[in-house]
């Protein structure tokens, strides 16, 4: 009886690590995928794979991974649609949710240059709206000072 207990106990055991590793060959698969959108430059594929790998496998060895190559992929300098405030998003959600990762000093220095981007991008805006207004007041002048010179004309 107790050897048929051990064999049970050894069949469960080794069942239980055959699905482990069909679901890890899984998640290796999906991530891998993510990697091979974005060198095939499909960043918009890449990133989708990289998020959902993170949401479905929070816990799995390459979720930190793929938390950065998410952000990285949404500010990654060729990706025509690139979007810094998500990417900025995605770079704290790694910091936050993963500490001990190994992208962390990247993550932070890349958190940092976004913030400045996007700080420029804010006073550049700003900027082009001081210049519109300045444009339509010199605009405004120019025509109020056509009509005093006219107004002087008349008066002479």
């Amino acid at each position: 009886m107790r050897q048929v207990l051990i064999i049970f106990f050894i069949l469960l055991l080794s069942a239980g690590c055959a699905a482990y590793l069909k679901q890890d060959e899984s998640n290796k698969k999906h991530y891998l995928q993510s990697h091979a959108f974005f060198n095939e430059k499909k960043y918009a594929d890449a990133a989708a794979g990289f998020r959902s790998f993170v949401e479905k496998y929070p816990d799995d060895e390459r979720a930190a991974d793929a938390q950065y190559f998410l952000a990285y992929t949404l500010s990654y300098y060729d990706n025509k649609d690139k979007d810094y405030e998500k990417a900025l998003a995605e770079f704290k959600r790694l910091i936050v949710n993963y500490p001990r990762s190994y992208w962390i000093k990247d993550a932070k220095n890349s958190k940092a240059q976004i913030e400045e981007i996007l700080k420029l991008k804010d006073e550049a805006n700003y900027l082009k709206l001081e210049n519109e207004k300045l444009r339509l007041d010199i605009k405004k002048l120019m025509r109020t000072d056509i009509e005093i010179e006219k107004k002087r004309k008349k008066i002479k």
